[in-house]
C-alpha cells in the first residue's frame, strides 16, 4: 500500500542500509484487495544483492489473537469469582450494613469497570433512595437526591420480584426510562444493568414492595451505569451482579 511504501522509505531502508539486513512485520495485499499479516525479512549482500523472504504469519496473528481472548476471559472470571467469594465472606463476618454496601458497591464498580454502582433502598413506607454510590471522578453524584418523575410501577415491580437481573443497552429509548427521566439525564446514564435484592417476607410486612405471588419484598435494587458511552453489557456481567444482590 502507499503507506506500507511511505514508511518502508522512511523507516526501514536507511537501517537497511546501514545495517545490511532488517526484519519487521507490514501489511501486505493480496490480488482480491484483502490484506494479510506478513514478515519480512531483507538482507544486502556483499555482492550488493538484495535478498527478500517473505512469511506469512496471519494465522500465526489470529491463534495468538485467539489465545490472548481466552486468557482474558479467564481472567475476568477468575477476577469475578474472586470478588463475590470477598462478598460472601463479608456478609458472614459484618453485621455493619452501611459498611457492606460501601464495600459491595467498590467492589463491583472495581470488577465490572462501571462509571457508577448504586444501591436503591426501598422503605415500607413506599419512598426509595439511594443509600451507597460508587462513582469514578468526574461524573455527577446521585446520592441523597430525589426526582418528582421517580415511579416504580407496577410492571417494574412484576419484573424484578421473579429474582432477575435487567441489561437496559441504551437507557434513553427504553420503555421504563420515561418515568425515570430526570434521574437518568442528571445521572449522564447511557446503560445500566439492575439485579434486585430480594429479601424473604416477615410477619406484618405489608406496603407495596411485597411481593402478591410470592414469598419474597423487594428490599432494593444493585445498579451498574455506564456514563461515558454506551456500553454492550454481557449476560455473564448481568449473572455475576444478581449473584451479588443474592448475596
Amino acid at each position: 500500500s502507499p503507506e506500507e511504501l511511505e514508511r518502508f522509505d522512511r523507516d526501514v531502508f536507511p537501517v537497511l542500509l546501514a545495517q545490511k539486513s532488517w526484519q519487521g512485520e507490514v501489511t501486505a495485499t493480496r490480488k482480491d484487495g484483502t490484506t494479510f499479516a506478513e514478515r519480512v525479512s531483507l538482507t544486502i549482500t556483499p555482492d550488493n544483492l538484495l535478498i527478500c523472504v517473505c512469511q506469512d504469519i496471519s494465522e500465526r496473528t489470529r491463534l495468538e489473537a485467539d489465545r490472548q481472548r481466552a486468557e482474558a476471559r479467564i481472567a475476568l472470571q477468575l477476577r469475578q469469582q474472586q470478588t463475590l467469594a470477598t462478598i460472601t465472606q463479608l456478609l458472614q463476618q459484618s453485621l455493619d450494613l452501611e459498611h457492606i454496601q460501601t464495600i459491595i458497591a467498590h467492589q463491583v464498580k472495581e470488577v465490572l469497570h462501571a462509571d457508577r454502582v448504586i444501591i436503591f433502598r426501598l422503605y415500607p413506607d413506599g419512598t426509595s433512595r439511594i443509600v451507597e454510590e460508587a462513582v469514578v471522578e468526574g461524573l455527577p453524584r446521585l446520592q441523597d437526591k430525589h426526582w418528582k418523575d421517580e415511579v416504580w410501577s407496577q410492571e417494574v415491580l412484576d419484573f424484578y420480584w421473579q429474582g432477575q437481573p435487567r441489561i437496559v443497552p441504551d437507557v434513553m429509548s427504553d420503555r421504563w426510562t420515561e418515568c425515570l427521566m430526570e434521574y437518568s439525564i442528571e445521572g449522564q446514564i447511557q446503560s445500566k444493568i439492575v439485579a434486585p435484592i430480594l429479601q424473604e417476607l416477615r410477619h406484618g410486612d405489608n406496603h407495596r414492595w411485597v411481593s402478591p405471588t410470592n414469598a419474597n419484598k423487594l428490599w432494593g435494587v444493585l445498579v451498574v451505569h455506564a456514563c461515558t458511552q454506551k456500553r454492550v453489557w454481557q449476560e455473564t456481567e448481568a449473572e455475576l451482579l444478581q449473584q451479588i444482590a443474592n448475596q
